[in-house]
């Protein structure tokens, strides 16, 4: 054993020995390369004018702000919610035990991490079909709408898909980047980007403390804020999403289509609940 032992530290220590002197000459090689090989001309393409511009272009071209509402009240509100209000709501609202509001936000970190792949691939695939990017925005939007509505009306049997759908909309930053990299040539479409992400990061945080602001409009008993003061909150994210959906879809045929549909559809259900309701009254 102890033959076998010296036997591994000589190993050891001859390929130690091997790499620092590998080490060395690679060392050496890379300043004689450094010092001696001429540097090769780089070319550097002449960018037309029209794209040369900075954030002072990227701001002032219309399709911009078409996309930044939509996509900065969707996304900031999915980053605010999940990074600080996911789990004050599964306790509070939900009152779930310290186990079940883990494994919630378990799920949603599963999510997030997926969601960006799996939108990624989807889009692609929808693309090929003759379905744009804008538009699959558009839905995803509806239904992060409509996930939330799930949440503030209790429908617990569907919390898991619900939060899930919160998640996965932080991951629809694939689909914005897309939309701006077809908006702008490639040499600003990187500074569009950067653009339009100070408003994510940006609205994450003033969310944040909008959504604390309100909450903290009701009082708390036991360090326990009333359910009521979180679904208020959340109301208004979601009307400010809806603006920024109509204010979007006016700019997409297929979107007002499907808002439309959409619409129609819940507007029929609601007067035949009404109505159905009213007969069972009356008789």
């Amino acid at each position: 054993m102890r033959d076998l032992s010296g036997c591994v530290a000589s190993r050891i220590y001859w390929l130690a020995g091997f790499a620092r002197s590998d080490g060395r000459r690679d060392g050496c090689d890379a300043l004689i390369i450094f010092f001696v090989v001429p540097d090769r001309p780089v070319h550097i393409p002449n960018v037309p004018s029209s794209s040369s511009g900075g954030l002072r272009d990227i701001f002032g071209d219309r399709r911009f702000w078409r996309l930044a509402p939509l996509s900065t009240m969707c996304i900031s509100t999915a980053w605010a919610v999940q990074g600080l209000w996911a789990g004050p709501w599964l306790a509070d609202v939900d009152g779930l035990p310290r186990a079940s509001v883990v494994l919630h936000l378990f799920v949603m970190a599963v999510t997030l991490s997926t969601a960006a792949l799996l939108l990624g691939i989807g889009a692609d695939r929808l693309r090929t079909r003759g379905i744009q990017t804008q538009t699959i925005l558009g839905c995803g939007a509806l239904l992060f709408v409509a996930a939330e509505s799930l949440l503030i009306l209790d429908v617990r049997f569907a919390s898991y898909a619900s939060w899930a759908v919160v998640a996965g909309m932080g991951a629809g930053t694939v689909l914005s980047y897309s939309i701006l990299a077809k908006y702008f040539p490639k040499e600003i479409a990187g500074r569009a980007n950067a653009a339009l992400n100070v408003f994510h990061i940006g609205g994450a945080f003033v969310l944040q403390e909008v959504i604390g602001w309100i909450i903290n409009r009701w009082p708390a008993h036991g360090g326990h804020y009333p359910a009521i003061a979180y679904k208020a909150a959340l109301a208004l994210m979601i009307v400010l999403q809806v603006i920024a959906i109509i204010w979007f879809a006016q700019f997409d045929q297929k979107l007002q289509t499907f808002v439309a549909r959409v619409i129609g559809r819940w507007g029929s259900n609601r007067i035949i609940t009404v109505s159905s309701s009213r007969s069972i009254g009356e008789g």
